[in-house]
């Protein structure tokens, strides 16, 4: 299936098809350039729709502290309580102190990450979600729904309220609720490293896409090792990388850019080609 509406130069389309890939038992995803196209042994569009309302009561998202540099020592206890990759992805103990997800676009602002997602998924399951899984994969993407943000992931959004300096509950809010809700799904992806979030670097997001068919398990070895990652298995994979620049829009506020395609360079490593097999500090790409 061509998901369409999806695209990898913007950040929230990688991370839509990823968080169906995720949700999608057995599923299967690849790349042609910027296209994303999945493999499932099922309705895509059912299935995904039926998970709303599970996902809703889900322990990660009854988190009820708000992700930020700085968290209380209760709110670690809480964190460990949860689901392993849910856990990681949305905080770790540094030196410092707990410390939340970097892909907080207002780090400085009084929105709830967590929360927002709460809100995401109670609006989509009061919609018709399979309608909303249609738009968020196929499209076009219609920008009707109220009441969402995207946390500032949406490159091609109208208003989000997570780039702007007012308060989120009182901004006006426009956006793809089905698309929203599968990027969130996403977030396992990106584990917090030595402090941030994976991929959260020099003033922006960093990831990639691949031209052969992952599952999400080698999709997430893939992601964890694409640092070391060697040219030969690159070119086995078709990996291409990708940068969302954080863009400010305002006092402790911004949005991700539309990501542009990262630039080989020449590796100084003599490797033997062929391989599509690599090995990275324990992590294992297939």
């Amino acid at each position: 299936m061509k998901l369409t509406a999806l695209r990898a130069d913007n950040p929230v389309g990688w991370m839509a098809a990823c968080g169906a890939l995720r949700l999608l038992p057995g599923a299967r995803l690849r790349w042609d350039r910027a296209e994303p196209e999945l493999e499932f042994d099922g309705d895509v569009i059912q299935t995904l729709a039926a998970l709303p309302a599970d996902r809703l009561a889900s322990p990660e998202l009854q988190f009820p502290t708000k992700l930020s540099a700085s968290m209380p020592d209760d709110a670690w206890q809480t964190l460990k309580a949860l689901p392993g990759d849910w856990a990681l992805a949305l905080g770790t103990q540094t030196e410092t102190g707990m410390r939340g997800c970097s892909l907080k676009i207002r780090p400085g602002g009084g929105y709830n990450m967590v929360g927002d997602a709460r809100s995401v998924l109670a609006r989509l399951s009061a919609l018709d979600v399979a309608d909303k899984v249609c738009e968020a994969l196929v499209g076009p993407w219609r920008y009707e729904d109220d009441g969402c943000v995207a946390w500032g992931f949406d490159a091609a959004a109208r208003i989000d309220a997570a780039t702007i300096g007012s308060k989120a509950d009182s901004a006006p809010k426009a956006g793809v609720l089905g698309a929203y809700w599968l990027g969130w799904e996403a977030l396992p992806l990106l584990p917090m490293v030595n402090g941030s979030t994976l991929g959260w670097a020099d003033g922006g997001l960093t990831y990639a896409t691949w031209g052969e068919w992952l599952d999400y398990p080698s999709v997430k070895a893939l992601v964890l090792g694409l640092g070391g990652l060697r040219d030969t298995d690159r070119d086995a994979l078709g990996v291409t990388t990708w940068f969302a620049r954080f863009l400010e829009t305002g006092n402790s506020c911004g949005r991700l850019s539309w990501a542009t395609e990262v630039a080989r360079t020449p590796s100084s490593r003599k490797t033997k080609g062929g391989s599509r097999v690599a090995q990275l500090s324990g992590v294992l790409i297939v």
